[in-house]
């Protein structure tokens, strides 16, 4: 039968120390060790010392009370000129505005208007819209070229809360953008939702969605750079 040696017992170190010997007979092990080790310490020692700084600078970056915000605010406002003003509304709706908006934001500047509706039922055929099923349709999202078309309703609202666009009711001879309109997705599901679940009549409330004046001043001072756009 074979022989078979007996597994090291816990807390036997005899290996190592075996491992130790062989590496100090050869000196290339021996130096390759030693080299891993002080790498190891030194990767260690810079570790603490990051750590060590990032901790300082989370102490000396004492956030200011309430108080004290609120009086460095009232402070700038009171040195503030009407340029500096509106350069800080710029700067603070840019901010707050995701990507998909921005493209929203320049194509609606750049084509005028773009047609959007309320979409949902009625209890007549030519009756008023009872209950709405979605909101804020439109074709300007895919016009854009938004990466999250599921969200474009989301981000009219939001621009409208920011006073970026406005809507208004549609005008008589824009039937081709709501036939577009028509063809968007969410439209269409919302269509078939509601021929699935409700014996109701579809109806659609037609707007118009424009950029505000706000929103064409915003896009002129984006346009001249650091210059003050002409002042109303």
């Amino acid at each position: 039968m074979p022989d078979h040696k007996p597994s090291p017992r816990a807390g036997d170190f005899s290996w190592k120390r075996e491992l130790q010997r062989l590496a100090d007979d050869w000196p290339l092990a021996s130096r390759a060790i030693r080299g891993v080790n002080d790498g190891q310490r030194r990767a260690l020692i810079e570790l603490q010392q990051q750590l060590a700084e990032v901790s300082d600078e989370a102490e000396n970056e004492r956030q200011p009370s309430l108080s004290e915000l609120f009086e460095q605010r009232l402070a700038a406002a009171e040195q503030a000129t009407p340029a500096l003003a509106r350069e800080a509304l710029y700067r603070r709706t840019i901010e707050v505005l995701v990507p998909d908006e921005i493209l929203m934001l320049v194509q609606l500047v750049a084509q005028g208007e773009a047609p959007l509706a309320h979409i949902g039922v009625a209890f007549r055929p030519f009756g008023r819209l009872r209950e709405r099923v979605l909101e804020y349709a439109t074709p300007l999202g895919r016009d854009a070229g938004v990466s999250l078309t599921v969200y474009v309703g989301f981000y009219v609202r939001h621009l409208r809360s920011l006073g970026l666009v406005d809507v208004l009711p549609a005008e008589s001879g824009s039937g081709t953008g709501f036939e577009r309109l028509r063809a968007e997705t969410d439209v269409r599901e919302a269509i078939e939702k509601i021929r699935a679940t409700s014996g109701q009549y579809i109806r659609f409330e037609r707007r118009n969605l424009r950029p505000s004046v706000f929103a064409r001043e915003l896009m002129l001072a984006v346009d001249h750079g650091n210059e003050s756009p002409p002042s109303r």
